[in-house]
């Protein structure tokens, strides 16, 4: 299925004027996947295109990640996230990063997948309580994941996830809940979506804290933070009304028009922005927009610029998640990925196997133990025995 977008320039971009055409735009639905309804998560990788399928805005239990070549057109089921959703993805070093937005088997713990293209392995951030892990980005040399409970949190890893500290944990009221939804770097300054005590804002990490933007429009829904060229823009509003924000480090103003926009993406060259109707447009720096046309057979969720393409992710009409791409596009396959990085101690330890197991049910036959989500002794224990080969039916 192809669609063609045309290329021109519009006095007007949100009517329906098709302008002067000087070039079309080609994008195939290059996937369509289920059972569950929204693909999203776009990220590029080894030679391919990798994105998730799920559900969105309700509790679910199943978060799986699909790829797509380009060079072969074929689709690919990859690996099950035992999760409400997949967080957003990262690249480090060599290799992909997946958090689970809210995994269902932790005991409060946070929980990665790393793959190198083939074999995946599990990370626990064992900093708990975590419920949801929502994002890692690369930071200060090292990985920072997003987190949260009733208290939005971040955690560091200095050895690319094999251990991780706690790192702040947001002050938050007990009759309300703390929530980081994006964090990027601007200006060699971090910046992020905070909720707490009921208001959304954009604020910026000051070295122990947040500190809102105070010219950023208060109190209002937003999403789609990107940089691009010398601004950090954001969609706010809801519904048809939503609106492009830029902010220069100084100052926010509103740019372009009005529009039902769901996600923004950056190229370097041209930002974009696609809204649910399935309209496209670009910009150079945001004041003045270009009308690409629009996608159908399906709803957009999200947008992401790759290797110099635009690809497009979301629900499609019949129920599955659909991914719009170039109809001819290369993403590198970059250099052979490093040895997977596994939280498996080296050697393992030598164990009283009867001691730990005594050890262990005494703890969880004391009630106070639980507190603090079992960060004492009893969790300490089991990490230690499940790591170092407990035998058969020690754990039954």
């Amino acid at each position: 299925m192809t669609f063609y977008f045309t290329r021109g320039s519009v006095a007007n971009p949100s009517s329906d004027s098709a302008g002067q055409e000087t070039k079309k735009l080609r994008l195939d639905v290059i996937a369509q996947v289920g059972p569950w309804p929204v693909a999203s998560r776009l990220i590029g990788y080894r030679g391919k295109l990798w994105f998730a399928n799920s559900v969105k805005g309700r509790n679910h239990n199943s978060a799986d990640i699909w790829s797509f070549d380009p060079d072969t057109r074929e689709t690919r089921y990859e690996r099950h996230l035992y999760s409400q959703d997949a967080g957003h993805p990262l690249v480090y070093k060599g290799l992909l990063y997946w958090p689970f937005e809210d995994a269902l088997q932790s005991a409060g713990e946070g929980v990665v997948e790393v793959t190198d293209g083939v074999t995946w392995s599990p990370l626990i951030i064992p900093n708990s309580p975590i419920y949801h892990t929502s994002q890692l980005l690369e930071w200060n040399d090292g990985l920072l994941a997003i987190t949260g409970t009733r208290n939005a949190g971040l955690q560091r890893s200095r050895d690319a996830g094999r251990s991780w500290e706690e790192f702040y944990i947001h002050p938050t009221p007990s009759t309300h809940v703390s929530r980081i939804k994006e964090m990027l770097l601007f200006n060699d300054e971090t910046y992020a979506s905070l909720k707490d005590t009921k208001v959304k804002r954009l604020v910026r990490w000051t070295g122990s804290g947040f500190q809102t933007v105070s010219s950023w429009p208060p109190n209002r829904y937003f999403n789609g933070l990107r940089v691009h060229r010398e601004g950090l823009f954001g969609i706010v509003g809801r519904g048809r009304e939503r609106e492009i924000w830029r902010f220069d480090g100084r100052r926010s103003i509103r740019v372009g028009f009005k529009g039902a926009f769901v996600d923004l993406a950056s190229d370097g060259d041209q930002l974009w922005v696609v809204s649910n109707d399935g309209r496209l447009w670009s910009s150079q720096t945001g004041d003045s927009w270009t009308r690409h046309g629009d996608l159908e057979n399906g709803r957009p969720v999200s947008i992401q610029a790759i290797a110099g393409g635009i690809y497009v992710a979301g629900a499609g009409d019949d129920g599955r998640g659909i991914v719009w791409g170039p109809s001819e596009h290369v993403i590198p396959l970059d250099n052979k990925p490093p040895k997977l990085i596994s939280q498996l101690p080296a050697k393992k330890t030598a164990m009283d196997w009867a001691a730990a197991g005594q050890k262990i049910d005494a703890l969880l036959s004391d009630p106070s133990t639980y507190i603090d989500a079992g960060r004492s002794e009893v969790r300490r224990l089991i990490v230690q025995a499940s790591t170092n080969g407990a035998p058969s039916g020690f754990f039954a």
